[in-house]
């Protein structure tokens, strides 16, 4: 039940993010040397990439804590989703945080 509403929350963020990006362009391009995360590829994956990908503003391949705060959930645990301490999320991180919630209903990784 928890893994659905976080994913249903997940999915109306990732349109109302489509949605309000449609009305002005990406302030710079993508870098082309930047890395898939480890688990492109994997079922699922790419819709929550779709999510980070939208809620990543900047394009810098990673969710600082003001972009976090577009995704509720997300951004309630974002010191404990931030593994690293760095101050951003990255692909993999995020990534983490949904597979954790689909595992075992936890909203970030244990």
């Amino acid at each position: 039940m928890a893994a659905h509403i976080f994913l249903r929350l997940a999915a109306t963020t990732a349109v109302t993010l489509a949605l309000a990006s449609m009305a002005e362009a990406p302030a710079h391009a993508e870098t082309p040397d930047a890395m898939p995360p480890t688990g492109a590829g994997k079922p699922g994956t790419n819709r929550v990439l779709e999510v980070f990908n939208k809620a990543d503003i900047d394009h810098d391949g990673r969710l600082s804590r003001d972009e976090a705060k577009a995704l509720p959930a997300i951004d309630e645990q974002f010191a404990k989703l931030d593994r690293d301490s760095d101050g951003f999320l990255s692909a993999d991180e995020f990534l983490l945080a949904f597979r954790a919630e689909a595992r075992t209903g936890s909203t970030y990784p244990g």
